[in-house]
């Protein structure tokens, strides 16, 4: 892309699953994997325990993922083994305008 061009929805939207999962050894290679294997790298994850230990909570953002694509993701990963739930949600970049702070 360059420097001049605007950016397209799908490229400037970032997508955001969160994933509710049973707490075992594998529930965290397995999620990781769906997403490997639908040709997805995810720009952030951030993977929690419950205090509890029973409960996994795998929060994990795409960058430039059509929402209609983000929804086939939700829907994979809403159909693996041990998984409570799946919401999946979206961002956009911050402001860049007269009044936008950029870091130094």
């Amino acid at each position: 892309m360059s420097p001049v061009s605007e950016p397209t929805q799908s490229q400037s939207v970032t997508a955001c699953f969160t994933v509710l999962a049973d707490a075992e050894p594998g529930a965290l290679p397995r999620l990781l994997g769906a997403v490997a294997k639908l040709g997805l790298t995810p720009a952030r994850l951030v993977a929690s325990l419950s205090e509890d230990g029973e409960e996994l909570t795998l929060d994990l953002q795409v960058a430039g993922l059509a929402p209609g694509r983000a929804a086939i993701v939700g829907d994979t990963l809403r159909a693996m083994v041990g998984v409570r739930a799946a919401l999946v949600g979206a961002k956009a970049p911050a402001a860049r305008g007269p009044h936008a702070v950029r870091a130094a």
